[in-house]
């Protein structure tokens, strides 16, 4: 049985936002040129991923989180965090 990822979900609730933003519109809180600010956080977070991504590929082990790794990773953007790219059972107690 294949095992649902993370990013899975993420775009699924994306998706279903967008889709009741459209069919049950409630209201704006923010006007057009404020409702720009929400793209930085976005970029950042893309970027913060794709840097993980090529950490984890320089090191030669898996992104997926169900598969063995084989190599722990404490260079780059996991410098600063001990969480991975979609957290551990073991890590979110720190997080708590």
């Amino acid at each position: 049985m294949r095992k649902t990822l993370p990013p899975v979900y993420f775009l699924g609730a994306i998706l279903l936002a967008v889709i009741l933003h459209f069919l049950l519109p409630v209201s704006q809180i923010l006007t057009f040129p404020w409702r720009l600010l929400g793209l930085a956080p976005l970029v950042i977070g893309i970027v913060l991923n794709l840097l993980a991504d090529q950490a984890f590929k320089k090191h030669d082990t898996t992104v997926k989180p169900f598969e063995e790794s084989s190599a722990l990773v404490t260079d780059g953007v996991f410098r600063i965090t001990r969480v991975g790219e979609f957290g551990s059972d073991q890590d979110n107690h720190l997080i708590r």
